[in-house]
């Protein structure tokens, strides 16, 4: 079942989407700025795919209708037919009030766009407010969890007891044997995976608050039962992209602490400075370089998101001793690079231009794309 999130409140945050949406022709059409991110790495406006799904969003000046009831046409001439007739008015003005704070969704390409439309204090019409963008993933059919090798094939884990093993928690990724083939390469053939199927990165954002789907739910759960059944034992855990939100979500639901645990972090999609407070405050280990980058973009953007808290995160951890001053020395300047590449930092500073701008969402979208060529 579909988890239709609530839109944003933040009425100020939203700015028209493009100048073909502005109210001059149908209904306005705007977008919150906190969704740059999110739209940037969905969208590529100069795609045939980015034209059509821009195209389409621009559309909802004219497609998109408010839920109302139908009117109903009743037999005059009588008190009760008038009753009821204005009974059935006070129904159907209620339900269009309502109407408005109902969201509807528009599935274009491989994005998904909520809104919903309401006539706001200052809006001269009915306008489309633009509240959430999901990009869309598809998944086989296989279950998301812990798998291994058995016998040369990759089978679901049936006892989960993890006491001295290596454990990847997958991105997103297609199938279990891509995780495998993932885990293999990375940790060695008796490791482990938690396989997170794709649909898990519908719903997980690195710049805003998630809106979880059932199935989403189902595995933060199923990791969740994972580290309570592993918690007093010994884990080293290899934490990858959208595989970081995943174990987010499912520490809320463990109580304790994971002092037997070791954490590594590879793309993180995630606020990851929350995560890792998280994570010492249960007193699990975090060594050497723990946070890795090979390329990813929404990674890169989440680490200049946030690049003065982590790096106040690493900087309240134990002191090193040893060889880990030289580590912690290292990953310390390769995070300060990374948060400080330029295109990331123009990027990432749009949601706060577009909110005391004029110009349209779209607009400032493709100014940076073609100054990041």
């Amino acid at each position: 079942m579909l988890n239709t999130p609530f839109h944003i409140k933040d009425i100020a945050g939203y700015v028209f989407f493009s100048e073909r949406t502005t109210g001059k022709t149908g209904k306005p059409v705007k977008i919150h700025s906190s969704l740059f991110i999110d739209f940037f790495c969905a969208v590529d406006p100069t795609t045939h795919d980015g034209q059509v799904i821009i195209r389409d969003i621009e559309n909802l000046k004219v497609l998109a209708r408010p839920n109302t009831i139908p009117h109903i046409p009743l037999p005059q001439g009588n008190a009760s037919t008038a009753r009821h007739n204005a009974q059935m008015q006070k129904v159907r003005t209620l339900n269009n009030a309502m109407a408005g704070k109902q969201e509807c969704s528009l599935v274009t390409k491989n994005v998904r766009v909520f809104y919903h439309i309401h006539q706001n204090a200052g809006d001269v019409c009915p306008t489309v407010y633009i509240s959430e963008v999901q990009v869309l993933h598809e998944s086989n059919n296989s279950e998301g969890g812990l798998y291994e090798y058995k016998s040369r094939r990759i089978g679901k884990v049936q006892k989960r007891d993890l006491d001295g093993r290596l454990v990847l928690i997958s991105q997103a990724s297609a199938s279990p044997e891509e995780a495998m083939e993932s885990a293999v390469t990375s940790l060695g053939n008796k490791a482990v995976v938690f396989f997170n199927p794709k649909f898990v990165a519908n719903d997980l954002s690195i710049s805003r608050s998630n809106r979880l789907s059932d199935k989403t739910r189902s595995i933060i759960n199923e990791l969740a039962d994972v580290l309570k059944h592993n918690q007093k034992k010994s884990v080293a855990w290899l934490v990858d992209g959208a595989g970081a939100a995943v174990l987010s979500h499912a520490l809320k639901k463990v109580q304790g602490g994971l002092e037997k645990h070791s954490f590594r972090f590879r793309n993180a999609r995630v606020n990851l400075s929350s995560l890792m407070n998280d994570l010492t405050q249960r007193k699990a280990q975090l060594n050497g370089e723990f946070i890795t980058y090979d390329g990813d973009k929404v990674a890169l953007m989440a680490i200049a998101i946030q690049k003065q808290a982590l790096l106040k995160q690493i900087g309240q951890l134990p002191s090193p001793t040893g060889y880990e001053k030289i580590t912690r020395r290292y990953l310390i300047k390769n995070l300060e690079g990374l948060g400080s590449v330029s295109w990331t930092q123009k990027v990432t500073a749009q949601p706060e231009v577009l909110r005391s701008s004029k110009a349209t969402f779209l607009s400032v979208l493709i100014s940076i794309g073609s100054r990041l060529k």
